[in-house]
């Protein structure tokens, strides 16, 4: 399968076989997004003949032949909402019922829209939330129409908070009571909060005065605001009291100086720096020494969808 990551104005892929129950990877590869892919209107003809041309080099560069293509999008891409819905609902009453809100949030941009849906639970008997995903009909379409002429056969599509959830939940063994992902974007972080695996909230994080705030937070916001305590706690070491039930996982590539205060000695064994790769086999290439974390963990997300 070839997995490509489109996120935060980079384009990664890889592709990997299956062999034995496990993954061998034949390619790993990165470089900016064309500029001219944001600067055309989604959907357009000439985003359309350029994504055309960004699969068709990405194609290319792969000495494995594979027609199945798997893609994970950013919230510059898909926007990502957690909405209660109620657990009483069959899948297809929820899914009515969402696609109602979501009608009435975007009025006539609804028509253009395509929505797709995550169940998360009830993670701690809290209110069963969904994971809501909203992408311009458009841009879905020239994607798949972009993969379709390279000779390929687009077989799944989703958000980024989809593809590193599934990576946090294969390397979470709890799975803890609260765990935070955290991915540094510019200026801050981007987080993801779970409660005994489910994801609960969604948030915006920037350091200020030597602590953790949010800039907004998407989702269960109570329990976003006790997995930020636990998570200041944390950096600032806390004195005798460890954190209990409590895990940090940093994705992405961090800093000397962000990791000097997100990886304190006195509870090493609460912080995991998730390096996708270390643990698969190799076939046609060398894995980069990533001491400081990979950006890749979005792409290992769509590969772990084969071995699911």
């Amino acid at each position: 399968m070839l997995a490509v990551g489109i996120k935060d104005d980079w384009v990664r892929y890889a592709q990997a076989d299956i062999e034995d129950q496990s993954l061998v990877l034949n390619l790993l590869d990165g470089h900016p997004l064309p500029a001219e892919l944001k600067s055309f209107d989604q959907g357009s003809p000439e985003m359309a003949g350029e994504f055309q041309k960004l699969f068709q080099g990405i194609v290319s560069s792969s000495s494995v032949p594979d027609r199945d293509v798997y893609v994970s999008l950013g919230e510059e891409w898909i926007e990502c909402l957690l909405l209660e819905a109620d657990g009483r609902l069959t899948d297809e009453g929820k899914e009515g019922y969402l696609n109602w809100i979501l009608k009435q949030r975007l009025g006539t941009l609804w028509d253009d829209t395509v929505a797709f849906f995550q169940d998360e639970g009830n993670g701690g008997n809290k209110s069963p939330q969904v994971l809501s995903c909203l992408a311009l009909r458009g841009l879905i379409e020239v994607i798949k129409s972009a993969v379709n002429a390279t000779g390929g056969r687009p077989r799944w599509m989703e958000s980024s908070v989809q593809s590193i959830g599934r990576v946090v939940a294969k390397m979470d063994p709890g799975p803890s009571v609260s765990a935070v992902v955290m991915e540094p974007h510019a200026g801050g972080y981007g987080v993801q909060f779970y409660d005994r695996g489910q994801l609960r909230s969604l948030a915006e994080l920037r350091l200020q005065s030597g602590k953790f705030r949010d800039r907004y937070v998407k989702g269960d916001s109570a329990f976003a605001k006790q997995c930020l305590s636990n998570l200041n706690h944390l950096v600032h070491g806390g004195g005798s009291e460890p954190v209990m039930d409590f895990h940090l996982f940093l994705v992405g590539e961090f800093s000397d100086k962000q990791l000097e205060i997100l990886l304190p000695d006195d509870y090493s064994d609460s912080v995991t720096l998730v390096h996708p790769f270390s643990h698969m086999r190799t076939g046609k290439i060398k894995l980069p020494d990533t001491p400081q974390g990979s950006w890749f963990v979005h792409v290992l997300g769509l590969l772990l969808l084969e071995l699911d």
